[in-house]
């Protein structure tokens, strides 16, 4: 992946890049056309033997100007990471259906392969894991929603096949965009998110690149990939014979791992390679998948994102233009001590954003909040943000007990109902990290009811009511007792419930088929995936290109 592609997805907005650089040159012009006039005014007036100017106030400017353009392009340099409180991962299987993975080096096929693998790792996943399925070739599309049905998104992935779209190219990127489309409104959910990509990751010449990662990382979601193929390439089949390019010889398709490693590395993702029988090894590829997400349902997870770093650069602007407005050396007037004070000010407060860390509260620093928090609350009794984040620098500790205290106190002490409602969230994880499914409900529905809007708390709820669902267990059948001694060993006849309960128990459903008569029905019943997958994949296909693509 080439320098520009990198600094497009190393970039917030890479959108603004084109008119931020086009803004620059402009004021870069408008400064060198003024100062050019200037020199020829004050030749003009003094002769030859004129001072030249000093170019260091115009260059400072220029320098200010192009930091202010860095910091609103928002430059992602380094990584913060963030807490993921609701457990599991979101995976979208994104499969490869290019007319290179027709080709044989792993018998029978790189895209038997391929699907093989997909549902290895679907088995290899948790309860509480959704997948969503999705396929690409010279265009991406989505074939369906995340889903906790693992055992039927398994299923649908042998129906992909090489019949899926019609133009067969290949063009990864815009595989992936199409692949982060479930998390578009999705974007506050507490949940690892990643991507897999098994192919071959060649593309198709004039393929545009740099989307893909770019558009990953604004999802907060990891590309994972695996590598089919070998490095020495195989003919690619068609028909009876061979796919032939322009000039009429054969097509030799070859593994392209570089441009796999390129978007992983961009999301911190990971690549693996499938050895020459098509293996991989599915425990690390899973475990790699689920690497942000908790080790059990409900239990916190961390993900690192790129982090934004918008301070320093918006910083060092506004001080170069502070120190071009009343920097004595360029004035030609003699140094103050104020000038003195300033220079050592500005470097000092640039050290401080330059260095400051992605976190508030990290788990290195966490003994040393706890202690200040606990001391600005000795001074401050009732302060809901101090207690908030005096129940978050707990928990880095591991004082639950403690942090739960903070929390419920934050909750009850705040009049601003959207910290009300994230001191009752973060009082429910904390309720799921030691298994009191009953007490994190109830948090969950009080931050809902306080924030109806809140897409994390709705999950958690909506996680935690499932568990609780769960682990009820079926009641036990009710117990005939004789009415009277007069009637001892006569059951007392059941009431029935009116509305639908009643006619359910007047009318009761007819006995379920038993296992042949199931096998029978779905022997008859004409279910063909492949035909709907189909149809939903080139229902806004455009039309296919007379060019050979694989």
């Amino acid at each position: 992946m080439s320098p520009l592609w990198r600094l497009g997805a190393g970039l917030e907005h890479p959108e603004w890049a084109t008119a931020a650089l086009v803004l620059w040159l402009a004021a870069a012009v408008a400064v060198a056309a003024a100062r050019r006039r200037a020199r020829r005014r004050v030749h003009a007036l003094l002769g030859p033997r004129a001072p030249r100017a000093h170019a260091a106030s115009d260059v400072i400017v220029l320098v200010a100007l192009a930091a202010v353009a860095i910091a609103l392009l928002g430059p992602r340099i380094g990584t913060r990471s963030e807490r993921l409180p609701g457990g599991g991962v979101d995976v979208v299987v994104l499969l490869d259906v290019s007319r290179s993975m027709d080709a044989r080096d792993l018998p029978p096929s790189r895209l038997h392969r391929a699907r093989r693998a997909a549902r290895e790792v679907l088995a290899e996943l948790r309860p509480g894991d959704r997948v969503a399925l999705a396929a690409f070739a010279d265009r991406g599309v989505l074939l369906t929603p995340l889903s906790q049905d693992l055992a039927a998104v398994a299923e649908l992935v042998g129906a992909v096949d090489a019949d899926l779209m019609r133009d067969r190219g290949s063009d990864l990127d815009a595989g992936v965009v199409a692949a982060l489309r479930p998390f578009a409104s999705d974007e506050d959910a507490p949940r690892a998110r990643a991507v897999l990509v098994l192919g071959d990751g060649e593309r198709s010449p004039g393929a545009p690149r740099g989307a893909g990662a770019a558009e990953a990382i604004r999802a907060r979601a990891r590309v994972v990939s695996v590598a089919f193929g070998s490095e020495a390439g195989a003919a690619v089949p068609q028909g009876d014979g061979w796919l032939r390019d322009r000039n009429g010889a054969p097509v030799r398709s070859r593994r392209d791992g570089e441009a796999l490693r390129a978007i992983a590395s961009l999301t911190d993702g990971a690549v693996f390679e499938a050895d020459a029988w098509g293996e991989v090894d599915i425990a690390a590829l899973a475990a790699e998948l689920r690497r942000d997400a908790g080790g059990t349902a409900g239990e916190a997870g961390r993900r690192r994102v790129p982090a934004v770093r918008v301070a320093p650069f918006a910083l060092l602007g506004f001080l170069l233009l502070a120190a071009e407005l009343g920097s004595p050396w360029i004035r030609g007037r003699p140094r103050r001590s104020w000038a003195r004070a300033g220079a050592a000010a500005t470097a000092a407060l640039l050290a401080l954003a330059l260095l400051a860390p992605g976190e508030p509260f990290a788990a290195s620093d966490s003994t040393d909040a706890v202690a200040a928090l606990e001391a600005h609350l000795r001074g401050h009794p009732g302060d809901p943000r101090a207690l908030l984040a005096l129940g978050l620098a707990r928990a880095e500790r591991g004082q639950r007990a403690g942090a739960e205290r903070a929390f419920r106190a934050a909750a009850l002490l705040a009049r601003d109902d959207g910290l009300a409602a994230l001191a009752y969230y973060d009082l429910g994880v904390a309720a799921l990290e030691r298994g009191a499914l009953a007490e994190a409900r109830d948090a969950f529905f009080d931050a809902v009811a306080l924030d109806p809007g809140s897409p994390r708390a709705l999950h958690n709820l909506e996680w935690t009511l499932a568990a609780l669902a769960a682990r009820q267990q079926a009641p036990p059948p009710p117990t005939l007792r004789p009415e009277s001694s007069g009637d001892r060993g006569r059951p007392k006849p059941t009431p029935q419930p009116e509305g639908r309960e009643g006619d359910r128990a007047r009318h009761p459903r007819p006995a379920p088929l038993d296992p042949d008569e199931v096998r029978r029905w779905l022997e008859q019943a004409e279910d063909d995936p492949r035909r709907g997958l189909r149809a939903g994949a080139r229902g806004s296909e455009p039309q296919p290109s007379r060019d050979p693509a694989w």
